[in-house]
C-alpha cells in the first residue's frame, strides 16, 4: 500500500466487492451493515435458514478461528467464542478482555449456556460481567471480570428451538441473509465459475483490499474519540411509524446506522475542536438504504422471514387451497361469510406458494413457527378449533422506507445547524453531496430526483430541475459575495 492512501476514503461499496471477491454472491446490504456495525461496537445478529449464507457471510468478516487474518476485521480485534462446556469461555477472560468484538458463532449453542446467556445479555446493556469461582486447591475465591464496551455478533439458524426473546431483540440489530431459489441459482452459478479462471471473478485489488483494511482499523480505533452531531435526526424520525412502545428502542438502531455510516466516511466529514463529528445528508439515505426495510420490520414485530410469507398472504390463490376445500367439505359453501372474508390458509398452502410462487423452500415446521410469531404481532389471526389449524391475513405492516421527504429532511438539518451550530454551518455545508454512488447496484444517485423507490436505477445524468436553497444557504452566499 502506498503511504498517501492512508489519507484516501474509501466508498462503500468496496465492502460489498470485498465479499464479492471472497466468493459471497449478492447480500450487499448485509455485508455492507455488518461490517459498518462491527466498526462501532453495535449489536447485531444474522438469523437465517440453515445453509442460507449467514455463517459464510460474517466468517468472512470476523472468523480469524478458521480463515486466519484472511478477514476483513483486524483479527487482533475479535475474540471467536465457539461453545466448549457451559463455563469453559470465562477461564478465557483476559483473551476476552483484550478484544473489541465478540463473535458467537452460532447462538444456538450459547443459548444453552445460561452462564452465557447471561454475560451476553449483560454485556449488551453496556455493563460488565463478573462471576466468582472457587479455587479448588486454595479453597479462595477468584472473580472472574468480563469489561463491558465489546461489540457481540452472532449467527442463528431458524430451524433451532433456541429463539431470541424480546429483550435481546432491542439490543439487537437483526439481519437475515437471502433464502430464494434464484438466490441460491446464483450462488451455485458462482461456484461453478470460480473452478475456472478464477481472477475474472475479482471486483477488487489487492492494494485496494490493504487500503480498506487499514482504514477499518483506523475507524475502529476513532470509534470512541467522536462525539457525533446529527442535524437531520429529528426529521427522519418523524417520518417512523410507531405502532407500538417497540420503536422506543429500536429506533436507536437506525441512528447508531447513520452514525456508522458517518464515522465510514469520517475523512470526509466537517469535525470541530471540541471532537463532534457531522452527520451529511448522505448519511441518512444510506441508512435508510442498507437497513430501511429491517428496521421497518423490527418495530413491526415482523419475524425474519416474516414479510415473505405476509406476501404469500397477499398473492394466495385462496380459490384453491386447502383450507377452502375443507370448509366446502364442511359443507360451508361458496358463499359463507367466514370463507369469502376472511381468507382462511393452513401451513400446507403457505408452503406450496413459497416454494411455487416465490421459490422460497421453508420446511413445514419453520413456516409454522413464524405463522405464529406473526399471529403473536398481530397480523395474523389463527382458528386452531379445526382439524387442521388455519391462519387468515388480519394487515399489513406500515411503511417507512418509501415515506421520507429527502427535502424537508435537507431543510430541517440546515435549520438545525444554523440555530445551534452556526460556527460549523459553512464547512458542513461545503461538504454536502446530493449526488453519490448507490453502494448496492454501484450507479451514481441523485437526489433531487430519485425516490426510494428508484434506489435499484441508475441516473443517466444530474438533474437541474430543482435546486433545495434555504434562506441560510442565501445568506452564506451573500456573505461570500461581500
Amino acid at each position: 500500500m502506498k503511504p498517501l492512501d492512508i489519507l484516501r476514503q474509501p466508498k462503500l461499496s468496496n465492502i460489498a466487492k470485498y465479499f464479492a471477491n471472497k466468493g459471497l454472491v449478492g447480500e450487499e446490504k448485509i455485508s455492507i451493515l455488518q461490517t459498518l456495525m462491527a466498526i462501532k461496537r453495535v449489536h447485531f445478529g444474522i438469523e437465517s435458514l440453515s445453509g442460507a449464507g449467514k455463517s459464510a457471510t460474517m466468517d468472512l468478516l470476523a472468523n480469524k478461528e478458521i480463515l486466519g487474518e484472511d478477514i476483513l476485521l483486524p483479527p487482533d480485534y475479535v475474540y471467536v467464542m465457539s461453545m466448549g462446556s457451559r463455563t469453559s469461555q470465562f477461564y478465557k477472560a483476559n483473551e476476552i478482555n483484550k478484544a473489541k468484538l465478540i463473535y458467537i458463532e452460532e447462538l444456538q449453542k450459547a443459548g444453552a449456556s445460561l452462564e452465557v446467556a447471561e454475560m451476553i445479555k449483560n454485556l449488551a446493556e453496556g455493563k460488565n460481567y463478573t462471576r466468582d469461582v472457587t479455587d479448588a486447591t486454595t479453597k479462595t475465591v477468584n472473580t472472574q471480570l468480563i469489561e463491558k464496551g465489546k461489540g457481540i455478533m452472532y449467527t442463528l439458524a431458524l430451524e433451532n428451538k433456541h429463539k431470541t426473546d424480546a429483550e435481546m431483540k432491542r439490543r439487537f440489530m437483526v439481519l437475515t441473509t437471502d433464502v430464494s431459489q434464484p438466490q441460491t441459482r446464483r450462488v451455485i452459478t458462482r461456484k461453478s465459475k470460480e473452478r475456472f479462471a478464477k481472477e475474472r471473478l475479482l471486483e477488487l485489488k489487492e492494494s485496494d483490499i490493504a487500503q480498506l483494511k487499514t482504514h477499518i482499523k483506523m475507524c475502529m480505533d476513532k470509534a470512541g474519540d467522536f462525539k457525533y452531531q446529527n442535524p437531520f435526526a429529528e426529521a427522519i424520525t418523524d417520518f417512523m411509524p410507531t405502532p407500538d412502545q417497540k420503536v422506543r428502542s429500536f429506533v436507536d438502531h437506525f441512528l447508531n446506522v447513520v452514525e456508522a455510516i458517518t464515522l465510514f466516511n469520517y475523512k470526509e466529514r466537517h469535525k470541530n475542536s471540541d471532537g463532534e463529528i457531522f452527520v451529511n445528508l448522505e448519511d441518512v439515505w444510506m441508512a435508510n438504504l442498507l437497513y430501511g426495510e429491517f428496521f421497518n420490520k423490527d418495530i413491526h414485530g415482523i419475524p425474519a422471514l416474516g414479510m415473505e410469507i405476509l406476501k404469500a398472504f397477499n398473492d394466495l390463490d385462496y380459490e384453491n387451497t386447502l383450507s377452502k376445500k375443507t370448509n366446502l367439505q364442511k359443507g360451508l359453501g361458496d358463499f359463507t361469510e367466514e370463507v369469502i372474508e376472511h381468507r382462511w390458509a393452513t401451513i400446507t398452502d403457505i408452503h406450496k406458494h413459497l416454494k411455487s410462487g416465490m421459490k422460497i423452500v421453508l420446511t413445514h415446521a419453520v413456516t409454522r413457527d413464524i405463522c405464529n410469531l406473526l399471529y403473536d404481532s398481530g397480523y395474523l389471526e389463527r382458528n386452531t378449533g379445526t382439524k387442521i389449524t388455519e391462519y387468515h391475513l388480519v394487515e399489513n405492516p406500515e411503511g417507512f422506507v418509501d415515506s421520507i421527504d429527502w427535502e424537508e429532511v435537507y431543510h430541517s438539518g440546515v435549520e438545525n445547524m444554523s440555530m445551534h451550530r452556526k460556527d460549523d454551518l459553512k464547512e458542513w455545508m461545503d461538504l454536502q453531496s446530493l449526488v453519490f454512488e448507490n453502494p448496492v447496484t454501484k450507479e451514481q444517485i441523485n437526489i433531487l430526483d430519485t425516490k426510494v423507490e428508484d434506489y435499484d436505477k441508475p441516473v443517466t445524468e444530474p438533474s437541474v430541475k430543482k435546486v433545495w436553497k434555504t434562506n441560510i444557504e442565501e445568506e452564506i452566499i451573500l456573505d461570500e459575495v461581500k
